[in-house]
């Protein structure tokens, strides 16, 4: 049986050649990346996309966990400092764990509509604590959650739940619904609106 034909190297060259002069008409982004990028990094290249297009991508029940985190924390409210001191804690003591929650989990600029009402960042504040004086965590039960783009330019994502409780001290139950802007902020999620829908004396004292 004749031997076939080895190739000359010379020509493999001129075939490689032609191959990236092809390349880089056709598809010039991606010949920069395979000239700049070093052999053991191109594999790396597709799991990075895949990792920055599922940043966006926030878990259904981060709502129902976020609302159930605060809700359940104490609050401890310290005494204001006289007029012309500074609003300064020193040394050992307890923790404000509601506030600690909160600032963790909303943006610097969380903005939010309660019962109806707009609200800035400490309005959102004062009526989750107001919320959280009637919340009993044994009895909360949370409706199947749902998460759609809000916003994909700015990496938003919208999340809906809905949950009935009995309150405090009473027989009834009560209901809220809640809806989130989520967006992430310093590689964490954050919620950036929150919109509150229920009987308005659920939110205040």
């Amino acid at each position: 049986m004749a031997e076939k034909p080895k190739q000359h190297p010379s020509s493999i060259t001129g075939i490689v050649h032609r191959y990236l002069l092809m390349l880089s008409l056709t598809r010039p982004l991606f010949f920069t990346l395979l000239v700049l990028t070093k052999p053991t990094q191109i594999s790396r290249i597709s799991s990075l996309s895949s990792m920055s297009s599922n940043s966006s991508q926030v878990d259904p029940a981060f709502l129902q966990n976020a609302l159930s985190s605060i809700l359940s924390a104490p609050h401890i409210s310290f005494p204001r400092p006289p007029a012309g001191l500074p609003n300064i804690r020193m040394g050992h003591g307890p923790i404000d764990l509601f506030s600690t929650r909160f600032v963790n989990t909303f943006t610097d600029d969380a903005t939010g509509v309660v019962a109806g009402q707009e609200v800035d960042k400490e309005g959102l504040k004062a009526a989750l604590l107001s919320l959280q004086k009637k919340w009993q965590s044994d009895s909360v039960k949370f409706d199947e959650q749902e998460a759609t783009v809000s916003d994909a330019a700015a990496g938003e994502r919208k999340l809906t739940t809905a949950f009935t409780w009995t309150p405090r001290q009473e027989s009834g139950t009560a209901s809220v619904k809640a809806s989130a802007t989520v967006k992430e902020v310093g590689g964490a999620p954050r919620i950036h609106t929150l919109s509150l829908d229920g009987d308005a004396a659920l939110f205040s004292s």
